[in-house]
C-alpha cells in the first residue's frame, strides 16, 4: 500500500501544479483534516481544514494570496499509511510583496480505503507569518 499511497501523493502534487482541485478532492476522505504546525495564525491558508467540503477554501486562500515560483517535491518517504514529503516551496505573498523560500515537510496519512485522511504541513512558520504581516 505504501507505493500506491506514494503514487497518489505524487499525482496530487501534479494536480496542485495545474490547479486541478477536483482531482485532489476526489482522493480525499470525507473527514479529511489538513493543518499546519502552528497554534494561532492570521495567515489565511493556516486555517485548519476539517472535512472534504472545507478543502476548496484552503486552495482558494492559497490562490488568492500567494504567487508560486517553485513547488518542488524532493523526497518521498513511505511507511504503511504514511507518506512524508520533503518539499521546496518558494512564493510571494501578494498583499505584502514579501517572499518565502523554504523547505517544508508534509506528512500525509491515508485511511483504510486508500483516501487521504490527513495532511500536516511543517514549515518555517515565523518566516511565513512575517511575510504575511
Amino acid at each position: 500500500m505504501s507505493e500506491a499511497n506514494k503514487s497518489t501523493i505524487q499525482a496530487v502534487y501534479g494536480a496542485f501544479g495545474r490547479g486541478d482541485v477536483a482531482f485532489i478532492l476526489d482522493r480525499a476522505s470525507d473527514g479529511t483534516q489538513w493543518d499546519f504546525s502552528v497554534t494561532g495564525s492570521d495567515v489565511p491558508w493556516h486555517a485548519p481544514v476539517r472535512g472534504k467540503a472545507d478543502l476548496p477554501r484552503f486552495f482558494q486562500a492559497m490562490a488568492e494570496h500567494v504567487a508560486f515560483e517553485a513547488f518542488e517535491p524532493r523526497a518521498f518517504l513511505t511507511d504503511g499509511r504514511d507518506v512524508v514529503v520533503k518539499l521546496r516551496v518558494t512564493y510571494t505573498v501578494k498583499r505584502t510583496g514579501r517572499r518565502v523560500d523554504e523547505e517544508q515537510v508534509q506528512w500525509w496519512t491515508f485511511d483504510d480505503g486508500g483516501r487521504i485522511a490527513s495532511l500536516r504541513h511543517y514549515e518555517d512558520t515565523a518566516m511565513v507569518r512575517a511575510a504575511w504581516e
